[in-house]
């Protein structure tokens, strides 16, 4: 099987949305300093926390990264302003990709949950569901990611009948995987 690289996707669509929210959020803090000088109120809670988003905003909107399939593992590398991040989860330990479902509570517990996406790709979202030893104990994870047709081929070729698969057949993967 032949290496596949994707990497992720900048949409103009998405750059006007993140830019115009940075933009909302510098005039906040430009009001917050401008009512400090005229009135003599400052809040730097306020401004403590705007900055906050705008960082966040920012390092989501220009982290750049790169989905790779290798031999035994799934790669992902996130280079953002905290530097570079691999992330390798190895095909025996995933228990099914499927369609990224926002909900605050779930039928399985995920101890660690990261979101190796750009904000900026237009792309959908994938939920990879995989186990980690740590210590001794099996920790099940997750990651959302966004992939091209290409990659969700090769994944499928890897991961016979666990790519693009219901929540439920995840959740049903895993519970049989822990009651062995």
């Amino acid at each position: 099987m032949e290496k596949i690289v994707d990497r992720s996707i900048v949409t103009q669509k998405n750059t006007y949305a993140i830019s115009f929210s940075v933009i909302m959020l510098v005039a906040m803090i430009g009001f917050s300093v401008y009512r400090y000088f005229d009135i003599g109120f400052f809040s730097p809670l306020e401004v403590f926390a705007e900055l906050m988003i705008i960082f966040v905003l920012i390092d989501r909107a220009q982290s750049k990264l790169t989905y790779e399939l290798d031999k035994k593992v799934f790669r992902i590398t996130k280079k953002s302003l905290f530097g570079t991040q691999v992330h390798e989860i190895p095909y025996k330990d995933v228990f099914g990709i499927y369609d990224y479902v926002p909900k605050l509570v779930g039928a399985v517990k995920f101890r660690r949950t990261y979101r190796l996406h750009s904000a900026l790709d237009g792309r959908k979202v994938w939920t990879l569901a995989f186990r980690v030893m740590k210590k001794g104990k099996t920790e099940n994870q997750k990651v959302f990611f966004k992939a091209s047709e290409e990659l969700l081929n090769g994944l499928n070729q890897r991961l016979p009948n666990k790519v693009r698969i219901s929540e439920e057949e995840a959740v049903r993967n895993i519970i049989l995987n822990e009651k062995e």
